[in-house]
């Protein structure tokens, strides 16, 4: 359900209009001299950690470089990296 209300009407009831963002309604705030609708307000609802995408993610970044296993190979990840950033450094 989606509920009109101005920007001085919602500024005078803020804890009312709160109230029913919470209960999942649609709160639109319109300019009422013009009639044109400023701003649409709905409730956040909160993201599920995605566990799968997760995994995914960090087996992409495995080949990158970023994650190494050995002191060897931090090393020369390291001296990869400055060697990249002196360059950038020295355009």
């Amino acid at each position: 359900m989606n509920l009109t209300v101005s920007v001085s009407d919602f500024r005078d009831n803020l804890t009312d209009y709160l109230s029913l963002l919470q209960q999942g309604k649609k709160v639109v705030i319109k300019d009422a001299r013009k009639d044109k609708p400023l701003v649409e307000l709905t409730s956040v609802k909160p993201e599920q950690f995605d566990w799968d995408n997760y995994i995914k993610e960090v087996k992409k970044l495995a080949g990158s470089g970023l994650f190494v296993s050995d002191e060897a190979d931090r090393r020369k990840f390291r001296r990869s990296f400055d060697r990249r950033l002196r360059a950038v450094r020295n355009l």
